[in-house]
């Protein structure tokens, strides 16, 4: 049976999520305190237990015209005694009835190369890409032009937010204040970094030898940035992951949508998927 979840089933839901995914604690009761909405969270009841979930998380998709409410497929899971019945098809298709019922526009991000093309014979048809450009470390450091941030404040999301609305430009995705915050905070508990310079911002994810560049978006172009960063991380090999208009030699696929709408590959930024 396919239900809308209650409140009551958080501690399964909790339980399902920590089979199928690496995830902390922590991130979990951030998620299911700030994110977590019961009639936007569609599961399987196989006698009593829950088999399989999925949630829909509400974002704005910024088209250069008009603004389209979206929502985001999140952390869709099966227990693994469960699978290769057709449950996940069966939410996909009830997620999609769902959405078209309120004229929303859908989108996800397909955590391996083979579920791309799974979630495409669902009518994910159009792709967002990305170009992943990666960097040897340089020899000369920046001047102090970054500041680092490493813990959520009200007024950090708020100036966040401004920033993106301005430099993302059009054909991409805003998400809500809460959505925000769980991001960062998920992206500060893995050593991440938000670096916040005039009017210009990076995510960073530094580890060992290497720091990715999650996002970065202000008023110089990227390649400005790109060195900018480069030097600010001079020690490091650095990879910038950016978003294209579409598809070419250096870009991956990076995300799927279910368009109800003409529109170009929007850019589905902050995602969770940090």
């Amino acid at each position: 049976m396919i239900r809308p979840a209650k409140n009551d089933d958080i501690p399964a839901l909790h339980i399902l999520w920590k089979k199928v995914f690496n995830d902390s604690d922590t991130f979990l009761d951030h998620f299911f305190r700030d994110l977590f909405s019961p009639g936007h969270c569609l599961l399987t009841d196989t006698d009593g237990t829950i088999t399989s979930m999925l949630f829909l998380l509400k974002g704005v998709l910024q088209e250069t015209t008009q603004d389209y409410p979206l929502y985001y497929i999140y952390a869709c899971a099966t227990d693994p005694a469960h699978r290769k019945k057709g449950l996940m098809g069966k939410l996909l298709n009830s997620a999609i009835t769902f959405a078209r019922k309120k004229q929303y526009e859908l989108a996800l991000v397909p955590a391996t190369k083979p579920l791309f093309d799974y979630y495409r014979r669902f009518g994910f048809t159009q792709t967002a890409y990305l170009n992943i450009l990666t960097y040897p470390p340089v020899m000369t450091p920046e001047p102090k032009v970054w500041k680092r941030l490493q813990t959520v404040t009200t007024e950090h999301i708020k100036l966040l937010q401004t920033l993106r609305k301005i430099y993302l430009q059009n054909n991409s995705v805003y998400w809500p204040d809460k959505h925000i915050e769980v991001t960062l905070n998920e992206l500060f508990a893995q050593g991440g970094e938000l670096l916040i310079s005039s009017d210009q911002y990076a995510l960073t994810l530094p580890a060992n030898e290497k720091v990715t560049i999650v996002e970065t978006a202000g008023e110089q172009t990227y390649e400005a940035m790109t060195s900018s960063l480069r030097k600010f991380y001079f020690r490091q090999t650095t990879e910038f992951r950016l978003p294209v208009e579409k598809e070419n030699p250096d870009s991956v696929p990076y995300a799927l949508f279910h368009p109800l709408h003409p529109y170009p590959s929007p850019y589905l930024n902050l995602a969770l998927d940090i």
